[in-house]
Order: C-alpha cells, then sequence, then structure tokens
C-alpha cells in the first residue's frame, strides 16, 4: 500500500522485496547481525548497494 501510495502521487520509489530475513537486518553482514552466523543473509547485502544507485540517480535528475 505504501508504495502504491507513492507511486500515486508520482513520488520516485524503488521497491526491493527479499525473500528471507526480519525486519532491521541493518547490513545483513556479519558485524550487523551481533555475531550471530545464522542470521547474516548474503542476498540482503546488496541493498546499500541498490539504495545509492538509486540516491544518486534521484538526486542527480533533481539537480
Amino acid at each position: 500500500m505504501f508504495a502504491q501510495a507513492l507511486g500515486d502521487h508520482k513520488i520516485p520509489f524503488e521497491l526491493h522485496i527479499f525473500p528471507y530475513g526480519r525486519h532491521g537486518l541493518g547490513l545483513a553482514n556479519l558485524e550487523s547481525s551481533y555475531d550471530k552466523p545464522e542470521k547474516v543473509i548474503p542476498e540482503v547485502q546488496s541493498w546499500p548497494e541498490l539504495f545509492a544507485r538509486w540516491a544518486k540517480q534521484i538526486f542527480s535528475e533533481n539537480v
């Protein structure tokens, strides 16, 4: 519903849904998982790069 509302109001967004992991994974690496290897989720570790690419695109278009 949040993504739909953003789209309805022409607010740029990007939505990535990762099939595994809980809310608040941080960087999904060992350091942000309280040193619990079972909580490391390699697929989710890409989110900072995805965000940086999106932010660069959005902010460079609006400058």
